[in-house]
């Protein structure tokens, strides 16, 4: 039985917001990518991306961090934000809620004002990752920590494996030969896949043209690299998450977490 150091069970982030308001699912992001990277936190300045209601800004202020400032494409959720936080006895000088699409917000921080930016659950409601990573790269922080859904390419590779399999004999079937034909099922490529939602949703974009990019695995690791930063992606426990806690994702790789260290 996990003993999680920030518990959600009793917080107001559960009424405040219609996206995902489980506490297990809650307790588990804060325990992966922010308790275990506390270090990385304590005394720190933090900005918040797409802040919600709060929530994760919530648990950097409980883990150490400095203050916090938070950008938040919602209105509601700004107000919940600040309600939230005055609630759970957090003097207002330690944090800053904004409202407004991050990509105004991001061009007015100054390099080297924020020491951690945390990113969780929106590079897959953008198309504009690349000008998300420039930001990154012009704003300077030493550690980015990154949470998105991400996709999984297969391409063209599938057809090419299986007419690359029909042409063999079974004695020509060698581990190495089998390695290759699944490296052909499941090529390692930077890519993003476009698909639409609905803007009007709480959780999905803000965007009015409701189109939207999710990112590979290797698109992220490869702009994370291009912007300066050293990737290490975070590896889930394999703990066996039901349906209901939402976490499943993580473990199949449609969901993927960061912890980004700016090389100097």
């Amino acid at each position: 039985m996990v003993q999680f150091t920030i518990d959600y069970a009793d917080t107001p982030f559960l009424q405040t917001s219609q996206t995902n308001p489980n506490p297990v699912r809650l307790n588990w992001r804060c325990e992966m990518l922010l308790t275990r990277n506390q270090a990385v936190l304590e005394n720190r300045r933090v900005l918040d991306l797409a802040s919600h209601d709060g929530r994760f800004s919530y648990a950097c202020l409980r883990l150490g961090a400095r203050s916090v400032t938070g950008v938040e494409g919602r209105p509601h959720l700004v107000a919940n934000a600040r309600e939230n936080l005055k609630k759970l006895g957090f003097d207002d000088a330690r944090f800053r809620f904004e409202s407004g699409d991050m990509f105004e917000w991001l061009p007015r921080f100054e390099p080297g004002e924020f020491d951690v930016i945390l990113c969780f659950g929106f590079l897959y409601h953008t198309i504009r990752q690349v000008e998300f990573f420039q930001q990154m790269e012009r704003l300077r922080p030493r550690h980015l920590i990154l949470d998105t859904n991400a996709e999984r390419f297969r391409g063209w590779g599938f057809i090419k494996a299986l007419k690359f399999l029909n042409r063999l004999r079974s004695s020509d079937l060698t581990p190495g030969r089998l390695r290759g034909a699944w490296n052909a099922i499941e090529p390692e490529r930077a890519a993003l896949f476009f698909h639409s939602e609905d803007s009007r949703v709480e959780g999905s974009t803000i965007e009015p043209s409701d189109f939207i990019a999710v990112p590979t695995p290797q698109l992220l690791e490869q702009l994370l690299t291009v912007s300066g930063f050293a990737p290490r992606r975070i590896s889930w426990p394999e703990v066996q998450f039901d349906a209901v806690s939402g976490l499943r994702s993580y473990q199949t790789g449609e969901r993927v977490s960061y912890l980004a260290e700016r090389v100097e």
